[in-house]
């Protein structure tokens, strides 16, 4: 018998009955929590041009998208990413008042091999606040992010915090190229410690090489932010850590301390993020 016939592409999966039901309870007891904040529905094509990826990151690792080409040629894939949101953003909200308070619960879909267990197509909810900035906006799309996981019944959560301006400032003082610093930001993101180890041994006993070896074990509770200060009097960094520290305390005191995690390791592969993450 033809397998092909009976079975789904590899990372795809069939949900039956309570697990759609258990899918769809969660989903909506989101999107519940995320509109009565004032946050509205958008959704983006499954079906994107490539060149919307490829814009956010020229360094995207291509083979994970699930590519297609259309009738003229040209080359698009399935959204790998929630990337689209973006584009929206630059494309279709420029006469919006602002701030812009929008979600989105679709598909994403990435191209898998080998049996690694890894999901090719799983449903991702997110939440963005566009046209505002500085502490009172993270702390609104953070409490709402605290609000959607609450409405669930998970109780036993944590949120992870990073700053994107601390990778980018020591990977510039550290003077590497695009192609060695997407190198050295995988290997950051997967925590491949003696692999980092070698990718920074070219740049020597620089103090930003020393401190983008440590990056992905800092992480742990606000002592965490403390340890980075040791190693770096990057000005960037500095001020990325002095920025955590209020944002952590104000989220203190609306009584979420408990439920942040601080993850230096934190660095996302897209050029576009700035601020916390």
């Amino acid at each position: 018998m033809n397998r092909f016939r009976i079975s789904t592409p590899e990372g795809t999966r069939d949900l039956l009955f309570s697990s759609c039901r258990a899918l769809r309870q969660t989903e909506n007891a989101v999107r519940d929590a995320l509109e009565e904040r004032g946050y509205s529905e958008v959704i983006t094509p499954a079906v994107e041009y490539f060149d919307v990826f490829a814009q956010a990151n020229p360094e995207l690792d291509q083979d994970q998208m699930l590519k297609i080409i259309d009738k003229s040629g040209r080359i698009c894939v399935a959204r790998p990413n929630t990337t689209p949101i973006a584009r929206i953003a630059a494309t279709r909200l420029d006469d919006a008042a602002l701030p812009v308070r929008l979600y989105y619960s679709q598909k994403v879909f990435r191209s898998v091999s080998g049996d690694h267990g890894h999901k090719g197509e799983f449903l991702q909810v997110g939440a963005e606040l566009i046209g505002a900035d500085g502490l009172a906006a993270d702390k609104d799309i953070l409490s709402a992010a605290f609000a959607a996981l609450s409405r669930t019944g998970a109780d036993n959560f944590r949120i992870e915090l990073g700053h994107a301006e601390i990778y980018k400032a020591l990977i510039e003082e550290l003077g590497a190229d695009a192609a060695s610093s997407e190198a050295i930001r995988r290997l950051i993101e997967n925590k491949s410690f003696a692999a980092l180890g070698d990718a920074l041994q070219p740049f020597g006993s620089k103090p930003a090489a020393k401190a983008l070896s440590a990056m992905p074990q800092l992480f742990g509770g606000i002592e965490v932010l403390d340890e980075v200060e040791t190693l770096t009097g990057n000005v960037r960094v500095l001020g990325a850590i002095a920025y955590l520290r209020r944002l952590y305390q104000a989220l203190d005191e609306a009584g979420y301390g408990d439920r942040i995690m601080i993850d230096l390791g934190l660095v996302h592969e897209m050029d576009y993020y700035t601020g916390i993450m």
